[in-house]
């Protein structure tokens, strides 16, 4: 095989293995979801990103871990503080990079009625985690899974838009001659 059918090959591996997880080709938010993970070098396949129904793409907290530990400057995570007041569970982390002088210190909170208040106290220190990994690794412009706890992660089911022409598509995106689309 040539180099450029090899590469087709994997695309189209890539694209069965993303639409056994929900992802459609000709869904744009699905494109762009595939387009920030390639850009971040996020894997789709262990959620580290996620389309979450009507929200778009968001990044969870492995996700945001993952992008701390491929910048190489991650030197350590510490839950300062936690408890709870009259409706929220919250907590205070600070994250520590190797090439700055002071922690990113963010605070979290969980409503007591949330979806999952069953770990509440857990995903107080998770919103904590992701909201001080976004800054310490300047990871902007797309929001984190687990700082909006009022919405599950879900694969998004949006209808395809046949509108879409091919110079919007990104990169790695590309359509064969059955204009079956591909990742």
């Amino acid at each position: 095989m040539s180099s450029t059918e090899l590469e087709l090959e994997a695309r189209r591996r890539r694209t069965e293995e993303l639409k056994a997880l929900g992802f459609s080709p000709s869904n744009p938010a699905h494109r762009i979801a595939v387009q920030i993970a390639d850009e971040l070098g996020l894997n789709l396949l262990l959620k580290q990103l996620v389309v979450i129904p009507g929200k778009g793409a968001y990044i969870t907290r492995d996700g945001l871990l993952a992008v701390a530990h491929k910048d190489g400057n991650l030197n350590g995570i510490v839950l300062e503080e936690q408890g709870k007041d009259d409706t929220h569970w919250y907590a205070i982390v600070s994250v520590y990079r190797k090439d700055m002088q002071y922690p990113f210190r963010y605070p979290g909170r969980y409503p007591f009625n949330g979806s999952n208040a069953a770990y509440g106290p857990e995903m107080a220190i998770k919103v904590a985690e992701s909201m001080a990994l976004r800054r310490a690794f300047v990871v902007t412009g797309v929001a984190s899974a687990d700082e909006a706890y009022d919405v599950e992660p879900e694969i998004a089911d949006s209808p395809d838009d046949p509108e879409l022409s091919a110079e919007m598509m990104p990169d790695g995106i590309v359509e064969d001659n059955d204009r079956e689309e591909s990742y």
